[in-house]
């Protein structure tokens, strides 16, 4: 197998990947929270195993800290202050903050 075969079948595995991940946070949304946790943990060693990051969306998904399925009134409290997104876990009982806007930088 050449160089550029493998290249190939690399992307290749990625593209598979990605589209795997997006079907577990799909299935998550439906599940039950132990399902939905499941789901999340799955979808991380995936990544993992592929060399992927996950897109910003998916990473307000699930807490930083329990790796739990946040579904907004059931499993996290979420508000907003100042610009920011609070993610109240109701599993690890920790917050998460994270920026609704990229701060803008002051030109001088």
């Amino acid at each position: 197998m050449s160089v550029k075969q493998k290249i190939i079948e690399k992307h290749e595995r990625k593209k598979i990947a990605i589209e795997e991940i997006a079907e577990l946070f799909k299935k998550a949304e439906n599940a039950s929270q132990v399902m939905a946790d499941r789901c999340v943990l799955k979808a991380q060693k995936m990544a993992q195993r592929a060399n992927i990051r996950l897109t910003r969306e998916f990473k307000r998904k699930y807490c930083k800290h329990c790796n739990s399925h946040i579904k907004t009134g059931t499993s996290a409290r979420i508000r907003t202050r100042n610009g920011m997104l609070i993610i109240y876990c109701y599993k690890c009982k920790k917050f998460t903050k994270q920026a609704l806007k990229e701060k803008l930088q002051n030109k001088r």
